[in-house]
């Protein structure tokens, strides 16, 4: 197991860093590839984990406007000319509000033909449920990604929230696993939602996000500029390592809780890492909030 979560992770580790630092149309076009991939698998999962529940959904509508939904943000830029800096993000919301009000009334439509039309219509709210969920939330990855266009400042946000993310995530798993072997064990969490994490794993996970976090910093120079300001200094990394961290085990828990309830341990079938919903659980509160963050911070 822990070879094939190596290969694996370092697999999906080695894409994503080529698509973070292949600077240009290359790097742009590979993490398009990888958004509109992830993103399909993840409502198809998030789909799947609803029909343990009874309920159909709409798998391929969903995935359908998930998938339009990151190419109105990621084909644009990828394949066309650089965006202008002071059209910022404003240029997507138009085509994504119209495509989400699409996909409603295409499942209304869709409810309204099927013969038992209170089944139907109460399957709708689960139909949008995976769309607003892995869209929602982690469609705000490429929207930080192509806010520069095809320049450097967007990706190294997105580097520096998945860094300080994942940090958290393996500084965690790293302390929790040596407390748990002391006599007296550690402090479990959530030992119905997932018996493995622990305070000790969550203290460990917080301090690995913050001090990466003041590491990076240093290393931009003292300040991580966006749209021209600063976005992060030392004072604002050592918050947002916290709340990474945070957010990121509260992501994690939810996922956890889902999965439990659903009566299922992964929620795909990747080697070694489980599903694209295993992989991407921390980032689901954490890309939102450093998204709005740097609205604020910024004027993006």
């Amino acid at each position: 197991m822990f070879k094939q979560r190596l290969i694996s992770g370092s697999s999906a580790a080695v894409l994503v860093f080529v698509s973070l630092f292949w600077y240009g149309r290359v790097g742009a076009v590979i993490f398009a590839a990888l958004s509109i991939g992830l993103i399909a698998v993840a409502v198809g999962e998030f789909n799947r984990l609803l029909e343990r529940f009874g309920r159909q959904g709409m798998p391929r509508v969903s995935r359908f406007f998930g998938i339009l939904m990151v190419g109105v943000i990621v084909v644009p830029v990828s394949l066309g000319p650089v965006v202008e800096r002071s059209h910022g993000m404003a240029g997507w919301y138009a085509p994504e509000l119209l495509l989400g009000l699409l996909f409603l009334a295409t499942t209304f439509v869709w409810a309204m033909r099927r013969p038992n039309l209170r089944d139907s219509m109460i399957e709708l709210p689960f139909a949008w449920a995976s769309l607003i969920v892995v869209y929602g939330m982690l469609g705000f990855i490429p929207k930080l990604y192509y806010s520069s266009g095809l320049a450097a400042e967007g990706r190294w946000v997105v580097f520096f929230m998945l860094a300080v993310t994942k940090a958290g995530d393996i500084g965690a798993y790293t302390v929790g696993t040596i407390t748990s072997k002391r006599p007296e064990g550690n402090h479990k969490m959530a030992p119905v939602l997932s018996p493995h994490k622990s305070w000790e794993g969550f203290a460990g996970g917080v301090a690995t996000s913050v001090c990466l976090a003041l590491l990076l910093i240093a290393c931009f120079g003292g300040a991580l500029t966006f749209q021209g300001r600063t976005a992060v200094g030392p004072a604002s990394a050592i918050l947002l390592g916290l709340l990474f961290s945070g957010l990121g085990s509260f992501g994690d828990l939810a996922e956890s809780a889902l999965k439990r309830a659903a009566g299922v341990k992964d929620s795909g079938a990747l080697p070694g890492l489980g599903g694209v919903l295993d992989m991407t659980d921390s980032l689901l509160f954490v890309a939102p909030v450093f998204y709005l963050y740097l609205w604020f911070r910024t004027g993006m």
